[in-house]
C-alpha cells in the first residue's frame, strides 16, 4: 500500500461513525451512512467493503478507510459504543491578531499537527553560533505521520532576528523555529508562526498585554544656516538680607527645623493582569495528552499517575503551563 492510498482513504475516515462491539470488533458505516460495515483489527485486519475485499488480494497489508477509522476509535467501553470521529481543526484560541494579521502559536501548531498524524519529530543542530558567523545557529527539523509522509525544514537564530531576552538561548529558538516551519508544512497551513518572528517582544508584549515602547524626546532637524533659538533667562532677583527680630527672653522660643520628606520618583508600572500561566488546562491540552498517551499505549489512570508525580496533581487539574511541560514530556518519553 503506497503512501498516496493510505493518506487518501485516512482523510476519507475522518466523518465515518465507529461502534465498538462487545466481542471487541467494529461497525463501521458507509461514506452515504446507508449501511455499517463489519470490521476486525485483532490480530489479522478484515472488512468486508469492497475495497478492501478487491485489494488484499494483492496486497496484505492493505487497509481501507472503514479499518483505518476502527484503529483511531478510542472508545474504551466494553459495551456497545458510538464514537464520531472529527476532521482535524484548529483551535481558535491558538490564533494571534496583530495589526490585522493572523499568526498561529505554536502549541496550536503541535496540537493540529497530532490531529493529522504526527508521530515523529526529529531535530538536528546544522550550525553552531560562534563569533566567526555571527552567533547564528541553524536547526533541521524532520516531521513524520503515521501516513509515512516526512516534513523537512530548517531555522535560524542570531542577535540579529531575536530580542534581548532570546539572545541567550539561540540553539533552542532555531530549533523552534525549525520545527515550526515543518509542522506548518505538515498542518497545510500559511499563517507564520508566532516563535518565527524577529522580536517576540513586539507580540507578547508587557504584562498588561501592550507593548511597551521607551519614550524619548522628539529630535528637532537644524539646518546648518539656522542657530537654535536661545532660551531667555529669568535675570536674578537682588537678594535682600533677612531683618532680624529682637525678641524679650521671655518670648523667645526654640528654633525649630523643618522636617525634610524624601520624595522619590513614582515608577509607572503597569497594571497586573493574568499571564495565562496559571489558567487551566485547555481542551486542546487535554486532547492532545490523550492522544499522545494512548500512541505511546498508556491508559488514563496511567496518565493521571504520571501526571501526579511530576506535578502533584491529576490531569484535569494541571495548569496551563504545567500540561504543556506534561505534554513535551510524555512524547520524549521512551
Amino acid at each position: 500500500m503506497t503512501t498516496e492510498q493510505l493518506v487518501k482513504r485516512a482523510d476519507r475516515s475522518q466523518a465515518l461513525k465507529c461502534m465498538r462491539l462487545k466481542d471487541g470488533t467494529f461497525l463501521v458505516e458507509s461514506s452515504d451512512g446507508k449501511i455499517m460495515y463489519p470490521v476486525s483489527i485483532n490480530g489479522t485486519l478484515s472488512c468486508t467493503c469492497a475495497d478492501f475485499q478487491r485489494n488484499k488480494k494483492t496486497d496484505t497489508a492493505f487497509q481501507c478507510k472503514h479499518i483505518i477509522a476502527a484503529l483511531e476509535c478510542t472508545t474504551g467501553e466494553e459495551t456497545a459504543d458510538v464514537s464520531e470521529r472529527k476532521k482535524p481543526r484548529l483551535n481558535p484560541e491558538f490564533i494571534l491578531n496583530l495589526q490585522g494579521k493572523d499568526f498561529i502559536k505554536y502549541n496550536g501548531l503541535l496540537d493540529l499537527a497530532h490531529q493529522k498524524g504526527l508521530i515523529k519529530m526529529d531535530v538536528e543542530i546544522v550550525q553552531y553560533p560562534t563569533v566567526e558567523n555571527g552567533n547564528e545557529a541553524v536547526c533541521r527539523a524532520i516531521a513524520e505521520t503515521k501516513f509515512g509522509e516526512r516534513y523537512v525544514d530548517i531555522g535560524d537564530a542570531s542577535p540579529k532576528n531575536t530580542n534581548k531576552m532570546i539572545a541567550s538561548h539561540i540553539i533552542r529558538m532555531a530549533s523552534t523555529r525549525s520545527k515550526a516551519r515543518a509542522l506548518r508544512d505538515l498542518c497545510n497551513t500559511g499563517m507564520t508562526c508566532v516563535e518565527e518572528l524577529g522580536d517576540l517582544n513586539d507580540v507578547i508584549g508587557s504584562d498588561n498585554g501592550k507593548t511597551v515602547k521607551s519614550i524619548k524626546p522628539a529630535k528637532k532637524d537644524v539646518s546648518p544656516d539656522t542657530k537654535p533659538a536661545a532660551i531667555p533667562v529669568e535675570p536674578e532677583k537682588p537678594k535682600l538680607a533677612p531683618v532680624k527680630e529682637v525678641k524679650s527672653p521671655e518670648t523667645v522660643k526654640p528654633k525649630q527645623e523643618p522636617v525634610k520628606t524624601e520624595t522619590k520618583p513614582q515608577s509607572i508600572q503597569p497594571k497586573d493582569q493574568p499571564t495565562g500561566n496559571g489558567s487551566k488546562v485547555s481542551e486542546a491540552q487535554l486532547r492532545a495528552m490523550m492522544n499522545v498517551g494512548r500512541r505511546r499505549g498508556m491508559t488514563i489512570a496511567e496518565l493521571d499517575d504520571l501526571a501526579k508525580k511530576e506535578f502533584g496533581v491529576a490531569v484535569q487539574e494541571l495548569t496551563s503551563a504545567s500540561a504543556s511541560q506534561f505534554l513535551k514530556r510524555i512524547q520524549t518519553a521512551a
